[in-house]
């Protein structure tokens, strides 16, 4: 699940985080993949349940795994 709040985003239910880059951040879901685009992207918080993320967001893209 993720939830977006102008600066904030807050995922669950993820399996892997696969890239964290300054304007870029890749995250495995169970069953899509999931792409950020933004600028100043930082992960503040991260548990085995979920995942912060703060920056100026872009784009979010969920798409198909391969």
């Amino acid at each position: 699940m993720i939830f977006l709040d102008n600066e904030k985003c807050k995922i669950t239910d993820f399996k892997k985080i696969d890239l964290i880059e300054d304007n870029q951040i890749k995250i495995l879901l169970k069953n899509q993949n999931l792409k950020i685009d933004g600028s100043k992207l930082r992960l503040v918080y991260f548990s085995k349940e979920e995942i912060l993320i703060t920056g100026k967001f872009e784009s979010i893209k969920l798409y198909d795994q391969n």
